[in-house]
């Protein structure tokens, strides 16, 4: 049975190639974004986690007012 689903795939995508091009390409991109977005989170939540004292380090930020609001410029570490 699970032949059959692949035969029937590979006959969809040699029917559509562009279509399916298009698809896999998008899906692959998406995996991609989705990926490096969760890399990206998950360095900023580690942030400094190796001190014994974790829970006592801040960090601190400079926040400027620009035409009435509030803007964060910099991080400092």
């Amino acid at each position: 049975m699970i032949k059959n689903f692949f035969i029937i795939a590979y006959r969809n995508l040699k029917r559509n190639r562009i279509f399916s091009v298009i698809n896999i390409l998008g899906l692959a991109t998406g995996m991609a974004s989705t990926m490096l977005i969760f890399l990206w989170i998950n360095d900023e939540m580690s942030f400094d986690r190796f001190h014994a004292k974790e829970e006592r380090l801040f960090q601190a930020y400079r926040e400027e007012l620009s035409n009435g609001h509030s803007v964060v410029m910099e991080k400092f570490a």
